[in-house]
């Protein structure tokens, strides 16, 4: 039977067809495999492990369990719902008892829409419980432990909780030589205790921020103005009705769409399918201002690109393009200032009047690096990783799929329209002078009036925590910066006067090699909130641009200089391996590409610099 016509049965009777979205659908749809059973042959057995839930669509088939119950399953009947359930195997055994067609879909995808569907959840539930509840193997316990959390540490709670008790007391002793001021010392020693629980992944990463402005108020270190700067500033409301487009994007179908077009037109050869992931992703970065939740929709979007193309999981082609989409969700994040926090924060601590420096002044200064790093990936990919299987487009596929979203709906048309806006709106912003305050209002208005985001959507999906850190470290910085305290740290950092005004191609060296060597043992935020701290301001006194300083900080901080034990790209990777595992060779390629052409993009770019006076 052909494909068309299995997949238009599961279509018109699909039971839970209206409690799925088109979005969910037409995901699922990417992971269906067509099967064919003879009569009296086996699908599965008792104790078979649970990969698949089963969609009947001709024929007949029965279960028999232990205790010799049979079960008849009939066209239009799922099965095998163990697995939609967590549980490791399943509890009968599944026999055709005449010519069938039925679709195997991914548990691991099922159950991701499960999560979102508590009705269908508690359906199968009732199902399962029908068909096993009598059987003594009915009772088995879901527990998978490749999904519990991690702490990324190679240390354990007990001691990273002694550590930074330990540490902010030797460094109170040490402060008593620089800091004259008892109140002042006292800062420093909680910062430091604040920063080691952001290092050792203790708490949220809002948190360490919180502490530090609470015992700047209560030691009156700062005044409260500074404290809450961040929260009082223009980039605040910028950031908030950016993370709200993002959350509307994100819960649309506007990004698998894209994606399905892509495949419905574009030539089936590996420079095109890693291309199309890689620039995707590009134009992706500055419309969603976290790297974590472009990586988190990409991963499954990048997943059913491969299963489109016939990949196999753990192919060599796979993992190329995995790691084109990954490149392109976070290469790129330095060069647009709305594709980050940390880039808002580097953005709020310029000195320059920032009503003639903004989102398109940032871009032309980056654009330079941007088209080296752009070349040099493309080099790169190419040299490092090889391809061993050809891609071929499911074309038939793709068009049921397609069918399923249907037409391009009046939300998904009006948050592409309004996202172009916006674009516009913040690179034009010297010409048309509206303040961006207003910009973000009428933006967030927009989204809201004409219903183009929900509001439990917003209230419970907007990442909230991470604008609270925003605005949190902004203040924790300018407090830094009220008290002079970098001042005091230049003497350590004497040596390099010289060098960052006679020497910028090595004094970058010296920067990029520290950069992603202390990466290794802390996260990518402390590091950047860290160095801007330390090196804007002194920047400043050496009359180098502190954007050109805060925008090094950002490229080179972003990857370590070898892969972590738990890391995004691991988290990433991990995605397209059908036995949660990924290969540790890729992934030390894969950083060695990248800060390779990291540095190499910045030397080509220092020319550039030096004709714009940054330098």
């Amino acid at each position: 039977m052909s494909y068309t016509k299995v997949i238009g049965y599961y279509l018109e009777n699909d039971p839970y067809k209206k409690n799925l979205s088109p979005n969910d659908r037409a995901h699922l749809i990417s992971t269906f495999q067509i099967i064919e059973l003879q009569p009296d042959e086996l699908l599965y057995n008792q104790k078979t492990a649970t990969n698949y839930i089963y969609f009947l669509t001709h024929g007949c088939l029965t279960l028999q369990t232990a205790d010799n119950k049979v079960i008849t399953i009939k066209p239009g009947e799922y099965f095998g719902e163990e697995a939609a359930l967590g549980l490791h195997a399943y509890m009968s055994k599944a026999v055709a008892r005449e010519s069938c067609h039925l679709i195997q879909i991914s548990a691991h995808d099922f159950q991701q829409v499960l999560e979102k569907e508590v009705l269908i959840h508690n359906d199968f539930v009732a199902t399962y419980s029908k068909k096993f509840i009598d059987s003594q193997f009915a009772v088995q316990k879901a527990d998978n432990p490749s999904v519990k959390p991690t702490r990324p540490s190679l240390l354990s709670d007990e001691l990273c909780w002694i550590l930074s008790i330990i540490i902010p007391l030797f460094f109170y002793i040490l402060f008593k030589d620089f800091f004259a001021e008892q109140n002042t010392r006292l800062f420093l020693t909680f910062s430091v205790s604040a920063f080691c629980l952001w290092a050792f992944s203790l708490t949220p990463a809002y948190i360490p921020p919180l502490i530090i402005v609470v015992s700047s108020l209560v030691l009156e270190c700062a005044p409260k103005t500074t404290i809450f700067s961040g929260f009082a500033s223009e980039n605040f409301l910028l950031l908030f009705s950016i993370l709200a487009l993002s959350r509307a994007i994100a819960a649309s179908n506007i990004l698998y769409r894209i994606m399905l077009k892509i495949l419905k037109f574009m030539p089936p050869t590996h420079f095109w399918t890693n291309t199309s992931v890689f620039i995707l992703g590009i134009l992706l970065t500055p419309l969603v201002p976290l790297s974590r939740t472009r990586q988190d929709l990409f991963k499954k979007f990048t997943k059913d690109f491969t299963h489109q193309l016939s990949l196999s999981p753990d192919s060599s082609t796979t993992t190329k393009i995995a790691l084109s989409a990954y490149a392109g969700t976070t290469l790129f994040g330095p060069i647009f200032l709305t594709s980050s926090i940390y880039n808002f924060l580097i953005f709020s601590l310029l000195s320059t009047n920032q009503s003639d420096f903004f989102w398109s002044e940032w871009f032309a200064y980056a654009l330079p690096t941007g088209i080296c790093l752009l070349v040099f990936f493309s080099v790169g990919l190419n040299l490092f990783f090889k391809e061993n299987e050809k891609p071929t487009p499911f074309r038939e596929r793709i068009e049921t799929q397609l069918k399923v979203l249907g037409k391009l709906g009046g939300r998904e048309q009006g948050l592409c329209l309004l996202s172009m806006v916006y674009l516009v709106a913040l690179m034009s912003r010297n010409y048309h002078g509206i303040s961006i305050a207003h910009v973000s209002i009428i933006m967030f208005s927009i989204l809201i009036i004409f219903d183009l985001i929900a509001t439990d959507e917003l209230r419970k999906s907007l990442d909230w925590p991470a604008l609270i850190l925003f605005a949190l470290l902004v203040g924790v910085v300018k407090s830094f910066n009220s008290l002079d305290l970098s001042m005091n740290f230049f003497p350590f950092t004497g040596f390099l006067d010289q060098i960052i005004k006679n020497d910028f191609a090595f004094f970058t060296v010296i920067l990029g090699f520290t950069l992603i060597f202390i990466r290794i043992f802390i996260p990518y935020g402390l590091t950047v909130v860290i160095a801007a701290s330390l090196l804007l301001p002194f920047a400043q006194a050496q009359g180098v641009n502190p954007w050109l300083v805060g925008f090094l900080i950002l490229l080179f901080s972003k990857e370590s200089l070898i892969p972590a034990p738990s890391s995004n790209l691991k988290n990433f990777m991990m995605e397209f391996s059908e036995n949660q595992d990924v290969r540790h060779l890729p992934l030390w390629r894969y950083h060695l590409m990248i800060n390779l052409i990291k540095f190499a993009a910045v030397y080509f770019s220092i020319s550039f610099w030096k004709d714009m006076s940054l330098i």
